[in-house]
């Protein structure tokens, strides 16, 4: 559950372990936000590991949004664990979404991300994500979050965060 001054949320979920391979899982929420207004989303999804350091995650979404209307999501993701601090995720989405000018991003669209993240347990936390949206209205978007967490004492961390967005229509 999550309570602040852009939204609200709340999230219930359920999973099991298959076999000693794989999992899956189904999550239901609801959220209250200023950008999205009151969205329900329904997913189903699973997380197989490929190889000792690899795991393939696979999730649809079934979204419903007073402002983006009602959708489905496919997400297909590979894990790579690099070393015991150090891990790569590559994701590519793809919305189905019905074309109305009247919601907000309504169009259906296809994103590919990348992440890298580093941890130095009681030291060090690095994160980038990087990721390109495509929309069939002929939209272009790059997105980037980088955030950083370094703990100076048991009690103090410095945090910081950069978060850039360009948009082009073709």
């Amino acid at each position: 559950t999550a309570f602040g001054s852009i939204g609200n949320s709340v999230l219930f979920g359920l999973a099991k372990q298959l076999n000693e391979h794989t999992s899956s899982y189904m999550t239901y929420s609801i959220a209250d936000s200023r950008t999205d207004g009151k969205t329900s989303t329904t997913a189903f999804g699973s997380n197989t590991t490929i190889a000792k350091d690899a795991k393939l995650n696979t999730e649809r979404q079934f979204v419903t949004s007073d402002q983006r209307g009602v959708y489905t999501s496919n997400l297909m993701g590979l894990d790579y664990q690099l070393n015991p601090r150090t891990s790569l995720l590559v994701t590519y989405q793809r919305n189905e979404a019905q074309a109305d000018p009247n919601l907000i991003a309504s169009f259906p669209r296809e994103s590919i991300s990348g992440n890298i993240s580093y941890v130095k347990p009681d030291k060090l936390k690095v994160y980038t994500k990087n990721e390109l949206r495509t929309d069939t209205n002929h939209s272009r978007q790059v997105l980037t979050d980088t955030s950083i967490e370094l703990k100076l004492t048991s009690d103090i961390f410095l945090f910081g965060e950069y978060e850039y967005s360009l948009s082009r229509t073709l």
